[in-house]
């Protein structure tokens, strides 16, 4: 066999120096570099995805839609008879309506939900 490896299954001592530590935080695995291309920097699929989901907390929270009070400044009318729909991830959000009815607010709001999370599909009838 020729190879960086001897017939005992050790590794020599150039394939050795060639590896370093997992870019995950806490992760105590080495990286064994590729011999050709760019270096790797996790040590599997694995760390590479929590090393993504410690980075993006956010993109893991639930979308949510939501029916508040808003602004009495623009038509005058008296608190509590305007209402905004807002788009909810996280610390993001993103406001779809202003200045509606309350009746409206929350009927634009169930038809949001609907799209964003569809009923279950009809499970089809037993058989007799």
């Amino acid at each position: 066999m020729t190879g960086s490896r001897g017939h005992d299954g050790v590794s020599s001592p150039r394939e050795a120096s060639s590896s370093r530590s997992c870019a995950r935080p806490g992760c105590p695995h080495p990286v064994i570099r590729n011999p050709v291309g760019r270096p790797r920097l996790y040590c599997s699929p694995a760390c590479r995805t929590e090393t993504y989901r410690l980075a993006h907390p956010a993109a893991h929270e639930p979308l949510l839609v939501e029916v508040d009070h808003g602004s009495t400044s623009s038509r005058g009318r008296p608190t509590g008879h305007i209402w905004l729909v807002r788009l909810r991830r996280g610390q993001q959000q993103a406001v779809i309506a202003v200045g509606l009815g309350r009746p409206s607010a929350d009927h634009l709001a169930t038809q949001i939900r609907d799209v964003i999370t569809p009923p279950p599909l009809a499970t089809p009838a037993k058989i007799r």
